[in-house]
């Protein structure tokens, strides 16, 4: 009877006191801290109210200590590690979370903590995904610093989702044609043709109409700067899929792409079929003549073709329907053998001793010219 007599006592004296918390702050503690400007305390026990009483007083003191504590924080230029976490944990909180100036104000100092982090050769790249992955305010001035610094620390994965905000917002226009946006929708629009059959519908979350009517111009000028004809088959496709290329350009690009080594398939189609409509269009032959003639190195990639046979029949084709070309391509090459013009960049014919060795025995160049080179066969 004694001993159940001391249990009962122990726990009626136990049980109140394992109830009371004393690190528990209460609705008047945080009150006081509130108009202290406490900051981070308040912020700390914010959380000892009982959901119950979180009521709409709790929740502006939250708001209005958390904008003051994020303020003070980039005014006083703190980004530590403590401090990110710090904030990283308020990301979590769901009463912030639809605080707009909370995101905001956490963007301005994740990207401050990055910096430092980068800077001081930190392996800081799975904080920054996370920070990105968790954002809820993905802005596209917030991805285009995180590209910055994701290239800092060479980063290998897909950059496009941080320029998708960029790319799909209503301020595209003023982002589309930054040399780091369009590297990288260069990148994705290969990645997702090289999968898929020119199509809109594959492009449609990749940017909006103020984007493409930014990027096409770039696009045009990249398209005779691409070495590989897959690269220049794939743009062509997307340019004129979006009815950025006219008949003019098209003539000339197309020409272009079978003189720089082209590969079989529709490029390499339309640029056969496209010749042979511009050696019965004498104004237009000459419009993608005169284009051509600008280029400091002209086109020859045709001529050194691995594959004889194939490299024959795209030069006769050529001297049928565009002789002017093989002609100046010749004489071009015949004066700077002869030094009878100056070419400050050096020889603008590289491949020229193959094409008099392929028109040997034919009409493609004209016999004088043929004759002037063979005193500099030997080079």
């Amino acid at each position: 009877m004694l001993l159940k007599t001391i249990l009962t006592f122990l726990i009626f004296l136990t049980g109140p006191l394992q109830a009371v918390d004393n690190s528990s702050y209460s609705s008047d503690d945080l009150e006081v801290l509130a108009q202290q400007k406490n900051y981070p305390e308040f912020l700390e026990h914010a959380h000892d109210i009982r959901p119950s009483k979180r009521n709409k007083k709790w929740k502006k003191m939250v708001r209005d200590m958390t904008l003051g504590y994020m303020n003070q924080t980039l005014k006083d230029n703190k980004h530590g590690p403590k401090i990110f976490q710090f904030v990283e944990q308020l990301n979590s909180w769901p009463s912030l979370r639809n605080e707009e100036f909370f995101h905001l104000k956490r963007n301005q100092l994740g990207i401050k903590y990055f910096k430092s982090c980068v800077n001081s050769k930190k392996d800081c790249l799975p904080q920054a995904l996370n920070f990105w992955t968790s954002n809820q305010l993905k802005s596209a001035e917030l991805g285009l610093k995180m590209i910055d610094l994701l290239e800092k620390v060479n980063y290998r994965g897909d950059l496009f989702k941080f320029i998708k905000p960029a790319t799909t917002s209503d301020m595209s226009e003023f982002y589309c044609n930054r040399p780091e946006v369009i590297t990288i929708l260069i990148k994705k629009i290969h990645h997702i043709s090289l999968k898929n059959a020119p199509d809109k519908k594959y492009f449609k979350n990749i940017f909006n109409q103020d984007c493409i009517k930014k990027i096409i111009p770039i696009l045009k000028q990249e398209l005779v700067k691409f070495s590989s004809p897959a690269m220049k088959e794939i743009f062509y496709n997307f340019l004129d899929l979006y009815k950025g290329i006219n008949q003019e350009e098209s003539d000339f690009f197309l020409t272009l792409y079978i003189l720089q080594g082209p590969i079989k398939g529709d490029a390499f189609n339309k640029g056969w079929n496209t010749i042979s409509i511009l050696g019965k269009n004498f104004k237009r032959r000459q419009k993608v003549l005169r284009k051509l003639k600008k280029f400091e190195l002209l086109p020859d990639d045709i001529f050194t073709l691995t594959n004889k046979k194939a490299k024959r029949i795209l030069l006769d084709h050529f001297f049928k329907n565009i002789p002017e070309y093989l002609d100046y391509y010749a004489r071009t090459c015949l004066n700077y053998l002869e030094g009878t013009k100056e070419f400050p960049r050096g020889n603008p014919t590289l491949h020229c001793k193959e094409l008099f060795y392929e028109a040997k025995g034919t009409k493609w160049i004209d016999p004088g010219l043929q004759t002037s080179f063979l005193k500099f066969k030997k080079l």
